[in-house]
């Protein structure tokens, strides 16, 4: 199925070629990928990205176990070293120091959830809300330009991030309650690909496919995927990003489905993007 995909997208490539057709975008069909690359905009950063709006919704995790993964690819050498990825207990916010994949901040709360990478680690911190934070940073190098499975997890009382199916940097004893969003269904987003709010860190620049949000903790007891993820009855939101709809970025789950908004702004661009990990 994978190399029938690769198969399937190098003719469409071809034919758009072939018949000078072209755009700053992907075909329409097809296999796809979303990419964040740099736009004309100054610090502070923000107003961009994959809006996904989870108030009210099954993906509006953080109340039990969770997992966040995605492929992700960051543009060869674009990313600061992790000096402010620290793997210490309680080291929450060290992801607001990186460049930002994925935004479940809240104004005026203390809850948050949020996932960034360095060039070599990814950090992932959460908080709830009573301000109990926790935080980890598994190592991995991302400045290479290779495509990378990547899971944040939360199962009981542990943290985990898992890198291409391995995780060495967990953190054990977070003794938390509820991270979930608690405010007004206007501000309840989650952000994928760059800040929910405005930051003097640049942008993380790469591609990101098949977004998967689960109310479960799936590994370690699955085995790392190697193709495009799947919806099944712990599936919160799946983005395959391979039907363009315009602003509108369609979610394949099937329980309660969120489809999700593509914004882009001066400061950074957000495109459907031919290049996929399969």
């Amino acid at each position: 199925m994978i190399a029938m995909r690769g198969r399937m997208l190098w003719l469409m490539v071809a034919a758009v070629a072939a018949c000078g057709g072209g755009s700053d975008e992907a075909p329409d069909t097809g296999a796809h990928s979303m990419r964040f690359l740099g736009g004309s905009g100054e610090p502070p950063y923000g107003d961009y990205g994959v809006v996904i709006p989870i108030a009210g919704h099954a993906g509006n995790i953080g109340a039990g176990d969770f997992t966040i993964e995605m492929w992700l690819k960051a543009e060869p050498d674009s990313l600061i070293a992790w000096g402010g990825c620290r793997s210490a207990v309680g080291e929450g916010t060290s992801w607001l120091e990186g460049h930002v994949v994925l935004d479940r901040t809240q104004a005026g709360a203390p809850s948050f959830i949020g996932l960034a990478l360095f060039g070599d680690a990814i950090a992932f911190g959460v908080g709830d809300q009573d301000y109990v934070e926790g935080g980890v940073c598994e190592p991995a190098y991302f400045n290479g330009g290779g495509w990378h499975h990547v899971a944040a997890v939360r199962e009981g009382s542990a943290l985990r991030v898992y890198v291409d199916g391995a995780s060495t940097h967990p953190l054990a004893d977070y003794q938390a309650g509820d991270l979930s969003y608690q405010g007004a269904a206007s501000g309840g987003n989650m952000i994928l690909g760059g800040w929910k709010a405005r930051n003097t860190v640049a942008p993380w620049r790469g591609w990101i496919d098949e977004l998967r949000i689960s109310t479960v903790a799936r590994y370690p007891a699955e085995p790392a995927p190697d193709g495009p993820l799947e919806a099944d009855g712990d599936t919160a939101v799946l983005y395959h990003f391979d039907d363009i709809q315009g602003s509108t970025v369609l979610d394949s789950s099937t329980a309660d489905p969120i489809d999700g908004i593509r914004q882009d702004s001066s400061d950074w661009l957000v495109k459907y993007d031919a290049e996929t990990p399969f």
